[in-house]
Parts: structure tokens; C-alpha cells; sequence
């Protein structure tokens, strides 16, 4: 189903394929409506699974790295909970119990 008719394509003489009465050199006379393409068996499919493997081991690399190095190093974890305090106390409506 397409959102637009052949009237839209006008000026375009190259086109070919539905919506159009032009048909695709080699196309035979049965209609594209039916056909599912797959994609899987491209090269790019390959690729994407490296960018979702990537951005996944960055995100847990972007959580993990800050947590490690502040439960390993007891000064670097004080002075950031002391500054985070520092900062709470200027809020207007916190409260230190």
C-alpha cells in the first residue's frame, strides 16, 4: 500500500514499479503486492549487530567505570559524597535529617 499516487511521481521519467504503470526492465507480469523482501542476507545486517554489541558494552562501560573506581578508591568516594552533600545543602527545599 502506498501513500501516494502515480500522479505524485509526474516529472520523473525514470521511475519505475508500483505505483506507476512502467514496469522494471526484466519484471514480469505479476505484481510486487505479496513478495516479501528479506534483508537478513545482506552485509549490512552484520554491521548493525557490531553497533548494538558497541553501544551496549559502552553503556555498561559508562555505569561500571565510575562505581568501580569510587568503591575502589575510598578518598575519590569521600570527597565526591562530600561534594554531592555540598550541593544538596544549596537546594532550597532539602531537608539534612
Amino acid at each position: 500500500m502506498t501513500i501516494f499516487d502515480a500522479f505524485s511521481f509526474g516529472g520523473n521519467p525514470g521511475l519505475r514499479g508500483a505505483p506507476l504503470g512502467v514496469s522494471c526492465p526484466g519484471e514480469d507480469d505479476y505484481s510486487n503486492e505479496g513478495r516479501v523482501f528479506d534483508d537478513s542476507s545482506s552485509d549490512d545486517s552484520f554491521i548493525d549487530k557490531w553497533i548494538y554489541l558497541s553501544v551496549g558494552l559502552g553503556y555498561a562501560a559508562g555505569l561500571l567505570a565510575p562505581y568501580l573506581e569510587l568503591a575502589l578508591r575510598k578518598s575519590w568516594s569521600d570527597a565526591y559524597f562530600r561534594f554531592m552533600d555540598n550541593v544538596a545543602e544549596r537546594i532550597p527545599w532539602y531537608r539534612h535529617t
